[in-house]
């Protein structure tokens, strides 16, 4: 993290850095070499591997461990990526499947069983509301009972966890119900009756559509530009294929146009063991 940064983020919630001089500490004030912010799978990579450099820190989450996942997807939700790619630093992901696909129960229950292995420093129901500079080398980082002051802070609250509504639907008829994939949205039943369009034909937006049209509802896609991609090619799952060629392991200045990195992720399916998904499936689905 940046002194010049004037704005981020803190699990969905806008967060303002500030310059404070050293003569301002509250009372109830700790010292940490590191505080990371979202006990996520980032957060708790991190934490695991600060903790085997010795480097002291703090974890701090506004909920549960993993709290998106338990809060935030849908009952029907499952992964996208095998179970082979998403282990974190120093224990294996259900290694008894390595190709199968979980849903979000067993993914908070693997953040927990990591978090117990490692004994990682994790401070659930701690929101922060602000992080600023302390002097000339620490941060302070503000929460609703204290503040911490840290050589260093590590954003790992995802980008993921605010819905992003356009303001055409605050025009839209009372009797219209709008939710989002990333919170609001839990299942079919949960719908009144009649239609039900889905914005978005990414991961999320495909995997409710099949979701909805298990339960019989009469559904209407209105799509984006997302590329697609075979669930396995010659045998194997796409995703091995990525990691040989490398694709897997990219950083952000290796790209060779800085917008990939906001390109959305290919239409894919981890439910029903993992399958291929396209407008043209989910378009004989509907019919």
């Amino acid at each position: 993290m940046h002194a010049s940064d004037a704005e981020t983020a803190s699990h969905g919630k806008a967060i303002s850095v500030t310059h404070r001089p050293h003569n301002r500490e509250r009372e109830m004030t700790s010292r940490t070499d590191v505080v990371v912010i979202g006990a996520g799978s980032a957060g708790l990579a991190t934490s695991a591997l600060l903790m085997r450099a010795g480097i002291d820190h703090v974890v701090l989450e506004r909920g549960q461990i993993g709290q998106s996942w338990r809060s935030q997807r849908w009952d029907s939700f499952t992964l996208n990526t095998p179970n082979w790619c998403n282990g974190l630093a120093g224990m294996d992901f259900y290694p008894e499947a390595p190709g199968a696909f979980v849903d979000c129960g067993a993914l908070v229950s693997y953040f927990e069983n990591f978090v117990a292995k490692f004994d990682l420093p994790i401070q659930s129901h701690t929101n922060v509301s602000k992080v600023g500079r302390h002097g000339d080398d620490m941060y302070a980082v503000r929460t609703q009972a204290d503040e911490i002051l840290a050589r260093a802070v590590v954003l790992a609250s995802g980008g993921m966890n605010r819905a992003r509504l356009p303001r055409l639907s605050d025009s839209l008829p009372k009797y219209l119900v709008v939710l989002s994939a990333g919170g609001t949205y839990r299942n079919p039943e949960a719908l009144p009756a009649g239609a039900v369009v889905v914005v978005g034909s990414g991961q999320s937006g495909c995997q409710i559509v099949e979701d909805l049209l298990d339960a019989g509802r009469r559904v209407y896609l209105s799509t984006s530009r997302v590329a697609r991609v075979p669930r396995v090619y010659r045998g194997r799952d796409i995703l091995a294929w990525w990691q040989d060629m490398g694709l897997l392991r990219t950083r952000l200045d290796e790209l060779k146009d800085p917008s990939l990195q906001f390109a959305a992720q290919p239409q894919v399916s981890g439910t029903r063991g993992g399958h291929t998904l396209s407008l043209q499936s989910l378009a004989m689905a509907l019919r």
